[in-house]
Parts: C-alpha cells; sequence; structure tokens
C-alpha cells in the first residue's frame, strides 16, 4: 500500500464494498495501488526487456462527462432528499400540489361564503331596512295628507280618513319593528328613540286635530296642525332622514369591507395558484434532473469502462497470446461517489459494484502477467546456466580423450618396449642354448 498519516487500519476494506474503500482511501490520503510497479522477487531479466508497452488509462476529463464524483456525502439539507425514492419524490412533490389546490380551494369557498354573507348583509340588513324606513316615511306623508285632509271632508269621507289613518298608523308601526330587528348601530338606536318622541308627539296632534274638526273648531286645529303638528312631523321625518344617512354609510363600509375582502381573496387565490405552478415545475424539473444525472452518470461510468478497461485488457490479452508479457493494464475509472437511495441509485450502486469486480479483475490478471514474467524470466536464467554448464562438460570431455590419447600412445610405447623386451630375451636364450 501507500503511505499516508492516517490513523485507520492498514488493512482497507474488501473492493466488494466500493464506497467503503474509497472512503478509506481519500480518509488515507494513500495513492491508489499500482499495478505496474513490479515486485523485487518477480522482477523481470534484463533480457526480457525487448519491447515494452504500457497502455495508460489516464485521460483528462471530458467536459460534461463525471469520471469520478466529488468526494463527500450529501451535505445535510440534501440528505432527506436523495434518500426518497422516485415514487416517494412524486408523492411528496404531487402531494404539494393538491395541497395548494386545496388551499386555493378552501380559500375560493371560504372568500364565496364571506360574499354571500356580504350580499346578505347588504340585503337583508341594509337593504330590507332602507325599504322598510322608507314604507314608514311614506305612511307618514299619508298620514299628514290625511290630517290635512280632513278639513275639508265631509262626514264619510271623514270616516275613510279615520280608517286610512288606522291602516298608515299601522304600516308606519310594523316597518319600523321590522327595521328594530334587524342589526343596529348606536348612532341607528339615537335615532330610533328621537324617531319615538317625534312620531309619538305627531299622532297625538293628529289625533287631537281629527277631534276638533269634529267639533267644529277648524281655526284651533289649523294651528295646532300648523305649530306643534308640524314640529312633531319635522323631529319624526328627521329622524328618518338621519336613519337613511345612517344606512347610506354602513352600506358604504360594508361595500368596502367587500371589495377589500375581494381584492385581498383574489390576490391570495393568485399567490396560491402561482404557488402551486411552481412547486409542480418544481418537483418535475428535481425529479427530472435527478433521474437525468444519474442516468448520466452510469452511463458517462459504463462508457470510462469501455474506453478505458475494456480496451486495456483486451490489448493485454492479446498481447500475452503474442507472448509479450510487458503489456501492463491499470484500472483508472472511479466509481460514481455521490448517489441517492432511489431507484436510479439502486442502479449506481449495482454499477459501482460491477466496477469493484472489474478492478479485481484486472488486478488478478495484472498479478498473473508479474507473475508469469517473473516465471519466464527464472526459466531463462536456468536455460543459461544449464547451456553454460554443457560448455565445460563438453572442455572437459575434450581434455579426457586428449589424456586418454595420451595414455594410450605410452601403454602402446610400453607394449612396443616390452615386445622389444621379450625378442632380445628370446634371442639371448637361444644364444645360450646354442
Amino acid at each position: 500500500m501507500g503511505t499516508g498519516s492516517c490513523t485507520t487500519p492498514s488493512r482497507p476494506p474488501p473492493r466488494s464494498c466500493p464506497r467503503c474503500w474509497w472512503r478509506w482511501r481519500r480518509a488515507c490520503r494513500v495513492a491508489p495501488p499500482s499495478p505496474s510497479a513490479p515486485s523485487p522477487a518477480t522482477k523481470p531479466d534484463a533480457a526480457l526487456k525487448g519491447r515494452t508497452g504500457s497502455i495508460e488509462t489516464h485521460s483528462e476529463p471530458r467536459r460534461g462527462r463525471v469520471t469520478s464524483a466529488a468526494a463527500g456525502n450529501p451535505r445535510p439539507g440534501e440528505r432527506s432528499m436523495v434518500q426518497w425514492g422516485i415514487r416517494g419524490k412524486l408523492l411528496a412533490g404531487f402531494g404539494v400540489v393538491l395541497a395548494l389546490l386545496l388551499l386555493v380551494g378552501g380559500i375560493g369557498w371560504k372568500n364565496t361564503r364571506l360574499f354571500s354573507r356580504d350580499l346578505r348583509s347588504l340585503y337583508v340588513d341594509r337593504l330590507q331596512p332602507v325599504v322598510q324606513l322608507s314604507n314608514a316615511q311614506t305612511a307618514l306623508y299619508e298620514l299628514r295628507l290625511a290630517a290635512r285632509a280632513y278639513a275639508t271632508a265631509d262626514g264619510q269621507e271623514r270616516q275613510q280618513l279615520k280608517a286610512s289613518r288606522d291602516k298608515w298608523v299601522k304600516q308606519i308601526e310594523d316597518n319600523l319593528n321590522a327595521y328594530k330587528a334587524t342589526y343596529l348601530v348606536q348612532a341607528e338606536k339615537d335615532l330610533l328613540a328621537m324617531w319615538e318622541q317625534g312620531y309619538l308627539a305627531y299622532l297625538k296632534t293628529v289625533d287631537q286635530v281629527f277631534v276638533l274638526e269634529d267639533q267644529g273648531n277648524s281655526t284651533q286645529a289649523d294651528f295646532l296642525r300648523r305649530g306643534e303638528g308640524q314640529r312633531a312631523f319635522e323631529r319624526a321625518m328627521n329622524s328618518l332622514n338621519g336613519l337613511f344617512d345612517v344606512q347610506t354609510r354602513v352600506a358604504e363600509r360594508v361595500y368596502r369591507d367587500a371589495a377589500s375582502t375581494a381584492s385581498f381573496s383574489e390576490k391570495l387565490l393568485t399567490g396560491a395558484m402561482a404557488a402551486a405552478v411552481v412547486a409542480g415545475l418544481v418537483v418535475a424539473f428535481l425529479v427530472a434532473r435527478g433521474v437525468a444525472r444519474g442516468v448520466r452518470s452510469v452511463q458517462t461510468l459504463m462508457a470510462s469502462i469501455s474506453e478505458h478497461e475494456a480496451s486495456a485488457i483486451e490489448q493485454g490479452l492479446a498481447a500475452m497470446a503474442g507472448n509479450d508479457l510487458t503489456v501492463e493494464v491499470r484500472p483508472v475509472t472511479q466509481p460514481i461517489a455521490r448517489y441517492g437511495r432511489d431507484e436510479v441509485g439502486q442502479m449506481t450502486a449495482a454499477a459501482n459494484a460491477m466496477l469493484a469486480k472489474l478492478h479485481t479483475a484486472l488486478d488478478g490478471y495484472e498479478q498473473a502477467r508479474r507473475n508469469l514474467q517473473g516465471l519466464v524470466g527464472q526459466i531463462q536464467r536456468a536455460a543459461g546456466d544449464v547451456a553454460e554448464s554443457s560448455g565445460q562438460l563438453g572442455q572437459a570431455a575434450n581434455q579426457t580423450g586428449t589424456a586418454v590419447q595420451q595414455v594410450s600412445s605410452a601403454v602402446q610405447g610400453i607394449a612396443a618396449g616390452a615386445q622389444d623386451n621379450s625378442a632380445s630375451a628370446q634371442r639371448t636364450n637361444e644364444a645360450m642354448l646354442a
């Protein structure tokens, strides 16, 4: 392994877990193991260093392609989102959109009720009271006309005017009682108190006028009608006019409130609909970006494997088939370090696991190549030693042959000398016998 300032165990985790292995390597700041550096025990002989070819799979990262993800885990703000599945993201996103749509519907329903209440307030509490005041005012005018016409009427007409007086009084009281049953502000209560005083005084004056006219006292009746009766009528009429003014002001205030509520509701509905649209677009964008980014990362990883590792192992095996053990294969493509837990993240994890197994296979290939290279070197060195021993053995054989020849010559000389000695002895023996 390499060297580094790390307090973690020197033994790395298995490569079957790519994320653990790469985290351990980054934490220890250790360079990745270089399969190209052979051990001293397997260092090839100098005679094997003919043609060398090292397949380097390092290349500049292409723009737009990710061959290695940035180190580190997702930020805390991203952790909860990346751990969701695609189904969870879609459910959450469209749940937010549906919640906003429900909010829009709730706002519309609430505002519809508010508008209905305001319309009811305008019709029941404001329009109907205005109609009631108008009917009471008309009846009061009719009562005044009946009091004036009573002076010039005959007996039968006076009976009709008295009957009409009862009808107008009943109409006034019915309308005012209905008006009092509605919602009243303090100003209306004060004006109704003034109305009661003026109306009762005027009604009393009308009854006195009828009595005086029946008694034939027309002058006193006319004086009462023009004096106290006129003042009581004006007080009652002023009270009704004041009630009309109050109704107008209250109606204007209700209208302004309704207009303000409508404006606020319009803005709120517009904002809620805009938020729903934005939320839908954001959710669609995030889901689409997450899926596209994960698929693009896996696609880039596969393209890098095809371009680098697969091509390198193909060339290495071809060189090995051609009796060339000097071609090195180095795994370079790094796993995707950051991915979620959704379906795309699971696909990314599977791609990382495949890459880890491929790197393990490349390491095995490189180890086998170095072992074969060392074995071939040993065989060649052994063959050289055998050849040298064979030469020395031949030289010794030559020397032995020469010595044998010399011994043979000496033996032959000795044999010849022996024959000469034998012949000489025979001749000596023959001479002695003779």
